[in-house]
């Protein structure tokens, strides 16, 4: 009888962590989770023009923030990090002008110019108030669905009076900014 001898080699057992920016830019590098060894996923978040970073959505269920400690272990392939976004940031207004802004015999011209990067904008709503009055109408809406292109709208004034105007803009997500 011949004696066999037989040695096991053994491998760690180690899985890669990759990040995906999900639309965002700056995805953080992959790491590598051994088994066993304590981890804390990176601290660097993507970014994405007109949304929040909310965390990571993971492929194996859960979610995380930035720098959270990480537990699972596995043996061999990789798990993502899916970047979890929210367009909770209203449109930008960058102009609103009224004229005349003073008595005129003529018409006026009301003109409005407005941005959203993010879910981009649904549409623009122009109120008037009557300085005589008092009442408030909405006398033009426009629809833009949902361009994150920066809008011009105008709106041309027949009507004689003195008026207050306020313009509401709204994004796809239901965010709004108003100026009068």
């Amino acid at each position: 009888g011949e004696t066999v001898t037989m040695k096991a080699i053994w491998n760690a057992c180690e899985h890669t962590i990759t990040y995906d920016a999900n639309g965002g830019s700056g995805a953080p590098a992959d790491q590598i989770k051994k088994y066993g060894e304590q981890l804390f996923l990176r601290k660097e978040k993507p970014t994405r023009i007109g949304y929040s970073f909310l965390g990571w959505s993971c492929s194996i269920g859960g979610t995380y923030k930035p720098g959270d400690e990480y537990t699972h272990d596995q043996n061999g392939g990789k798990v993502t990090m899916k970047g979890i976004w929210s367009d909770n940031i209203p449109p930008l207004i960058s102009e609103l002008k009224a004229e005349p802004n003073t008595w005129s015999s003529g018409n006026g011209t009301i003109s409005v110019t407005a941005l959203d990067q993010g879910s981009g904008i649904n549409k623009i709503e122009l109120k008037r108030k009557s300085f005589v009055t008092n009442v408030t109408t909405t006398v033009k809406t426009w629809n833009h669905f949902g361009t994150t292109q920066q809008v011009k709208d105008i709106y041309t004034e027949l009507n004689e009076g003195v008026y207050v105007y306020t313009i509401i803009v709204t994004d796809v997500a239901g965010n709004s900014s108003q100026k009068t």
